[in-house]
């Protein structure tokens, strides 16, 4: 069985709460959207300077791929 993973994203948004887009997305995953919701709360709290008048965090699966960094040598 597949653990669904969670993500939290973090979105800026107009003055009614409209047109919102993605600003960040939380590297930290989630086993639920009632786990990842829980934690909303404290994760607004460091974003609240950012530059939109309303910002709001989405819990959602992570249906894309996954992005992983990974050190990379110059060849030559």
């Amino acid at each position: 069985m597949n653990a669904a993973l969670i993500v939290m994203a973090i979105l800026g948004c107009g003055d009614g709460g409209d047109q919102c887009q993605t600003v960040r997305t939380e590297q930290t995953s989630f086993t639920s959207v009632a786990e990842c919701n829980a934690a909303a709360g404290q994760t607004l709290v460091r974003y609240s300077g950012l530059t939109y008048p309303v910002i709001a965090v989405r819990c959602q699966k992570n249906d894309g791929p996954m992005m992983v960094a990974a050190a990379s040598t110059p060849q030559g």
